[in-house]
């Protein structure tokens, strides 16, 4: 069931399926690339986007507001 609080793109699209897609299609021609994730919101969506894929994970400066004290 999708996280009813990911945020979505333009085209209505939710991050992780994107995440996903884009990994697919890297693997499917052997491009050798980095996925970067960013506006990480949230411990969970750090995971989520790992296993979707991302191999970089960019999130506010004050990582205090995502991870907490």
């Amino acid at each position: 069931m999708p996280d009813k609080n990911a945020a979505k793109d333009d085209i209505s699209m939710l991050d992780m399926d994107l995440i996903n897609e884009i990994t697919e299609i890297f693997m499917m021609h052997n491009i050798e690339t980095e996925i970067i994730a960013a506006s990480i919101r949230n411990p969970i969506h750090v995971i989520d986007c790992a296993k979707a894929g991302a191999d970089i994970a960019k999130f506010q400066a004050d990582y205090k507001a995502v991870f907490g004290e």
